[in-house]
């Protein structure tokens, strides 16, 4: 991991590189989207002092047209977990 918390060079799939490191990952609901305007997803992050400090990311699968995959991997975020 480097210090943004991703995995150095992510692995490498057919949708794009996949940058946050395979333990712990999950999937969350999928979500339909339109195009244009920006979707939000909302999930409930336990109540939980030990989470204080830490961080959590995030990667979305997308469908694309322009992938010969037919889907691609977004830019992956990192979101700090405060107080």
């Amino acid at each position: 991991m480097n210090h943004a918390g991703y995995a150095s060079f992510g692995s490498q799939t057919i949708f794009g590189r996949f940058f946050l490191p395979a333990t712990g990952a999950y999937r969350l609901v999928p979500t339909m989207t339109t195009r244009g305007d920006p979707t939000s997803v909302s999930f409930t992050v336990p109540n939980d002092a030990t989470l204080i400090g830490t961080s959590t990311g995030f990667q979305a699968l997308t469908r694309s047209i322009a992938s010969s995959s037919g889907a691609a991997f977004s830019n992956p975020i990192l979101a700090p977990i405060v107080d």
